[in-house]
C-alpha cells in the first residue's frame, strides 16, 4: 500500500505513540480484533471463540453471546438535529460545558452522518467541546464564521469553534452572533439548517461512563447497539507476524530514545508490508456472521480440505459509533492476551469516518492556535511478545 507507515514501540516506552493516535480519532466506525488459532483446531478450525465480553469498555450487553447480525454492545444514539439544535444553550450546558447543574466532567461526541464532506455542509462536536464545520461558500457567508480554505481543490471552508471556552456564554458577541445566525439560516443557505442524522454519544465522570442523551425539544433521538460479528477464516502461507521487528531495548539505549525499541531486520519493510496486506485480506472475508465453513484468503479458494496445513484465525468485529476509550480498551484487551502467553500475537484495527470534519487542522474561532484533530483512515496495531507492538498508519491519519 502506497504511503503505509510502520512503527514499533513498547507499551511502556515514554514516547509510545498509541495513546495519542487513538485519542486523536474522536469517532470510530469499526473495531476488529484478529487472533490466531492453534494448529490442533481441526480442518475447520473448530473450537470455542475467545470470550470478548469486556473487550470494549463502557458497554452494557454481553458481546460473547451475541454473534448474530444486529446484536452486540449498546451505547450510542441516532439523533435528528439542526445546527441550531447543537448550539441550543441548554443542550450545550448539559452535554458540552458541564454547567452548574453538572457535578461531573462531561463529553459529547456528535457526528453528522448523512453528508459528503467534498460537497455538503457537515458538522461535528468533539469530546473537547470543539464544533468542527466543513462549509460550502454560501453557508460560510450566512453563518458569519471565520475559517480557512480547503486544500482538497474544493471551494469549501473549514471552521472550528471552541464551545467549551469559558467566555462562550450569553453576552459574548461571537457566541450570540453564531447562535443567532444558526437559528436564522434557511435550508437554501445550508443543509445544516434542517434536522439531519447525527451519531451521538455522551459520557461523564473520570471514567467516561456512557450516559443518556437529553435532546433539545422537538428532536428525535433513538438508542442503538453496536453490531457485533465473529467468524473463522482459513488461510495458508500466512506471513509471520512482525515479532522480529520488535525487540527488547537495545543495549546502551536510553528510555527517551525514539528508536530504543526498534530493531528492523534487513527485509523489515517487505515483511511488514506483507503482513499488513494479509491482514487486509482477512478483514475482507467472513463478515456475514459466524462461519461454519471458513473461507480461504489465499487464491480465492473456499475448500481448504486439500490444502497443506491450513491455519485459522478468528475475527471479532464491532461496527457503529465508538469513542477513543473503547478503542484503547480493545488494544489493552489484546495486550493482555499476548502478555500472558495466551496468543503469540494479536491484531487490532480501527476505522474512522471518511466524512469526519474533525480530521483537518484549522484555527480556532475566537482565538487559539491551529489544532490538529482526528483521522479518517484505518490504524492497525499488531501486539507482539515482549509487551510491544507494531503500528501501521496511513498518511493523513
Amino acid at each position: 500500500m502506497a504511503g503505509l507507515r510502520a512503527k514499533s514501540s513498547a507499551f511502556e516506552h515514554p514516547k509510545a505513540p498509541h495513546h495519542d493516535v487513538l485519542l486523536g480519532r474522536h469517532f470510530t466506525s469499526a473495531v476488529q480484533i484478529v487472533l490466531p488459532r492453534a494448529a490442533d483446531c481441526g480442518t475447520t478450525g473448530e473450537r470455542e471463540f475467545v470470550d470478548v465480553a469486556g473487550a470494549l469498555e463502557n458497554t452494557t450487553c454481553d458481546a460473547s453471546t451475541s454473534d448474530r447480525d444486529g446484536d452486540g454492545t449498546s451505547g450510542f444514539y441516532v439523533a435528528r438535529l439542526s445546527l441550531a439544535d447543537l448550539l441550543e444553550p441548554g443542550f450545550l450546558e448539559t452535554h458540552v460545558r458541564g454547567g452548574a447543574a453538572c457535578t461531573q466532567k462531561t463529553k459529547l461526541y456528535a457526528l453528522c452522518a448523512d453528508g459528503r464532506i467534498e460537497t455538503d455542509d457537515v458538522a461535528c462536536v468533539t469530546p473537547a467541546g470543539q464544533l468542527c464545520l466543513s462549509l460550502t461558500p454560501r453557508a460560510y457567508t450566512r453563518l458569519g464564521i471565520s475559517g480557512i480554505s480547503s486544500d482538497d481543490g474544493t471551494p469549501k471552508r473549514r471552521c472550528l469553534v471552541n464551545l467549551a471556552k469559558k467566555n462562550f456564554q450569553p453576552g459574548n458577541p461571537f457566541r450570540d452572533r453564531l447562535i443567532g445566525n444558526a437559528a436564522r439560516v434557511s435550508k437554501t443557505d445550508t443543509a445544516l439548517a434542517v434536522k439531519r442524522k447525527y451519531l451521538v454519544m455522551h459520557t461523564s465522570g473520570g471514567d467516561d461512563t456512557l450516559t443518556p442523551v437529553s435532546s433539545p425539544e422537538g428532536c428525535e433521538v433513538t438508542a442503538h447497539c453496536l453490531k457485533y460479528k465473529r467468524s473463522v477464516v482459513a488461510t495458508s502461507d500466512a506471513p509471520g507476524a512482525p515479532v522480529s521487528f520488535f525487540s527488547k531495548k537495545k543495549s546502551g539505549s536510553n528510555d527517551d530514545d525514539d528508536d530504543a525499541y526498534a530493531s528492523p531486520t534487513e527485509n523489515a519493510a517487505e515483511s511488514l508490508s506483507l503482513f499488513h496486506e494479509w491482514l487486509g485480506k482477512v478483514s475482507s472475508v467472513g463478515n456475514s456472521g459466524t462461519q461454519t465453513s471458513p473461507p480461504c484468503v489465499c487464491g480465492g479458494e473456499k475448500d481448504v480440505s486439500d490444502r497443506d496445513d491450513p491455519s485459522f484465525v478468528e475475527k471479532h468485529r464491532w461496527s457503529g459509533f465508538m469513542n477513543p476509550n473503547q478503542t484503547r480498551s480493545a488494544l489493552s484487551f489484546c495486550r493482555a492476551l499476548v502478555k500472558d502467553g495466551t496468543f503469540p500475537w494479536a491484531a487490532v484495527t480501527t476505522w474512522g469516518f471518511p466524512d469526519d470534519p474533525s480530521r483537518f487542522a484549522v484555527p480556532l474561532n475566537g482565538g487559539g492556535e491551529v489544532t490538529a484533530i482526528g483521522g479518517a483512515e484505518h490504524v492497525t496495531f499488531v501486539v507482539v511478545p515482549g509487551d510491544g507492538y507494531v503500528m501501521y498508519t496511513q498518511p493523513g491519519r
